[in-house]
């Protein structure tokens, strides 16, 4: 009694698997993670929810202690395709006579969106949102790497804004931050045609990588795309600015 009110009581899922795969027992948090009932659950194999796991308690024996558990990330599929990815922890028990497997599976979609996260800050601009300086050059050393299975050419472009430093001087650091976010959504009307790779740089300098260029006239195009959707003037803090920019 005092196991089942800490397992059903426990914030991670529990399954009691019998040795042909299939759930014995399961715990509601289980059921509510999964968005199935209890009794479909127990109608339910390791293979219809487990990613990894079917074939990880093949491995388990209980006369080897080494063996007898195992630690491994995995991927549950509830109920309408909803993954969940768990930590899970695999036992090879015996209940009276029979020899079953415990798994405790912990839910880690919170870690998972905050890795997420993590690797997209470190490699974006915070400001733009676009890919930075770090995730141009992973881009350019992996190219490089393969440069000798490739035949087509890598392009890039690297651009300037003209006198960025004076609209930061008169209008203000927030009103220098409003235009390069407003450069940034307008350099990507420009490339999205095809695929560019777009960062900012570091301050008013960015990049874009045109990967399989046939010829130096396809890049010549690009830039003047880039042209035509930099002509407008941007509005600022009500003021209309004419911002140019030089590129290479």
């Amino acid at each position: 009694e005092k196991f089942r009110s800490l397992t059903e009581q426990a914030a991670d899922s529990f399954f009691l698997i019998g040795t042909d795969g299939m759930f014995t027992e399961v715990n509601p948090t289980a059921c509510e993670v999964l968005n199935f009932s209890k009794e479909e659950l127990l109608r339910m194999s390791t293979e219809m929810v487990f990613s990894k796991l079917p074939e990880k308690i093949k491995h388990l024996k209980i006369d080897s202690k080494e063996q007898a558990s195992s630690n491994f990330e995995d991927i549950m599929m509830g109920n309408f395709d909803t993954q969940i990815p768990v930590d899970i922890n695999i036992r090879l028990i015996h209940i009276g006579e029979n020899q079953m497997y415990f798994a405790l599976c912990r839910d880690i979609r919170d870690k998972k969106r905050a890795e997420a996260q993590i690797k997209h800050m470190a490699f974006h601009d915070a400001l733009t949102d676009l890919p930075n300086r770090w995730a141009i050059q992973s881009i350019l050393e992996e190219h490089i790497d393969k440069k000798n299975e490739l035949s087509s050419l890598l392009g890039f472009i690297l651009l300037d804004l003209d006198y960025f430093k004076v609209v930061n001087d008169s209008l203000g650091h927030e009103a220098g931050d409003l235009l390069l976010q407003e450069v940034s959504k307008r350099l990507q009307t420009a490339t999205d045609h095809r695929e560019v790779k777009l960062a900012r740089f570091g301050g008013d300098e960015f990049i874009a990588l045109i990967p399989q260029l046939s010829c130096e006239k396809e890049i010549t195009e690009i830039c003047e795309r880039i042209m035509e959707v930099m002509a407008p003037p941007f509005l600022i803090k009500g003021q209309k600015l004419n911002i140019s920019t030089s590129m290479g």
